[in-house]
């Protein structure tokens, strides 16, 4: 009996408990359902003709579908798919001018990704108040006056830091010959090229332009052969190109050192020609390249292979303008212009695929605001046939190279 009123008493108990509880349950606020996701436009400029923005435009169509999938953009708590539009620029400046004024006035986009043409356009960005991250080595994109245009590539600055090291590591190295593609960019490497041999003391014996779709380079590789340069560089073409024109400097019977100081992509040498005729090449190297990939470049090579089904050595140099504008968005938490350009222009870190980087100044071009881009840099070197890493320039030691540089 006594049992059975501690049964009824507790039940009792339970009943009130639940009359007290029940009230206030309904009274607190439900959790609120996730936020969702809004759409952020990106415009996006790339030539469809020229082998390394044709790439940039496959690796973007892979990692901007997965990059949305794993929850896109947040900001402040709200999520955001990006849209990317690409157009192609044609390579051609009228072209590319009538890209970016259909990206501002029609798709209303406040961010765009810049290809080669950017120094031909971005005075229409500055005057919109659109910011851009480029890969163009043209001065004229950082000066000063400029408030919205930035420079993401390693492109003012690997080439730098690479030739500083290999100017300490090969002192007997006192003649160079050089052969560039004849657009804006392979004009600003032949500049670049130039003041470099003026600083560490080579001198440059010649630069030959050629024009754009070139494989044949037997002639321009016999001119050079007759100069017999010490080193032999090349850049700014494509992997196609600047393979050949090594190939050609072999057959021509010249014997000297091969040294590439933006990218060093063993596996794209090789779907053009042997290994054996670049033996001894030294460049730097990106970290998609590298025997043991850091994070970011192991993932990014990941979801290339998911979309493609292979890796074929793509090269990374364009993307890494997405890489830098999505670390701008996401470190100032914020989508207006000015707060994201403030945060660029400070000097912020990033990594991409190539490397972990920072944003500098430019002081060589009086600009103290942070509009370009300093990369970690690595070097590598054919032996045997085979690729080897060689040495790793971390970016403080960068930045003392870039101070001899800057500082003349």
């Amino acid at each position: 009996m006594k049992s059975k009123k501690l049964l009824v008493l507790s039940g009792t108990i339970l009943i009130a408990v639940i009359l007290v509880v029940m009230p206030l349950m309904a009274a607190c606020p439900k959790p609120a359902p996730p936020a969702e996701a809004k759409t952020l436009k990106i415009g996006c400029l790339l030539d469809f003709s020229f082998p390394l923005t044709v790439q940039c435009k496959r690796e973007l169509e892979a990692i901007v579908p997965e990059f949305n999938r794993k929850g896109g953009l947040v900001i402040q708590g709200q999520r955001y798919n990006i849209d990317l539009i690409i157009y192609d620029s044609k390579g051609s400046s009228e072209t590319a001018r009538a890209a970016v004024e259909r990206l501002i006035y029609q798709d209303k986009v406040k961010f765009i990704l810049g290809d080669d043409t950017t120094d031909s356009w971005f005075s229409i960005t500055e005057e919109n108040k659109v910011l851009v991250v480029c890969t163009n080595p043209v001065p004229a994109v950082r000066a000063p006056e400029n408030k919205y245009v930035f420079q993401a590539s390693s492109l003012n600055t690997m080439s730098l830091v690479s030739w500083a090291w290999f100017s300490e590591a090969h002192p007997e190295v006192k003649t160079v010959g050089a052969i560039f593609v004849d657009t804006s960019g392979g004009h600003a490497e032949a500049g670049n090229l130039k003041r470099l041999c003026d600083i560490f003391g080579q001198k440059l014996l010649d630069v030959i332009f050629y024009p754009a779709g070139t494989t044949d380079f037997s002639a321009i590789a016999t001119k050079l052969k007759t100069l017999n340069p010490d080193v032999f560089t090349t850049c700014a073409g494509g992997p196609v190109q600047d393979a050949l024109s090594m190939k050609a400097m072999r057959e021509s019977g010249w014997d000297g050192q091969f040294f590439l100081y933006v990218t060093l992509s063993p596996g794209n040498i090789e779907r053009v020609i042997s290994l054996d005729w670049v033996e001894g090449l030294l460049g730097s190297v990106t970290g998609v390249e590298m025997p043991s990939p850091p994070p970011v470049s192991q993932e990014f090579r990941d979801i290339y292979i998911a979309k493609y089904g292979e890796w074929d050595n793509p090269e990374i140099l364009h993307v890494n303008n997405w890489y830098l504008l999505i670390a701008a968005l996401e470190q100032a938490q914020s989508l207006d212009v000015d707060e994201v350009a403030d945060l660029i222009s400070s000097g912020m870190s990033f990594v991409t695929p190539q490397a972990h980087a920072v944003t500098i100044s430019r002081p060589d071009l009086n600009n103290p605001r942070c509009v370009d881009s300093l990369y970690e840099v690595n070097i590598g070197k054919i032996v045997g046939g085979k690729f080897e890493m060689v040495q790793n320039i971390p970016i403080e030691k960068g930045r003392e190279y870039l101070n001899i540089f800057f500082g003349k």
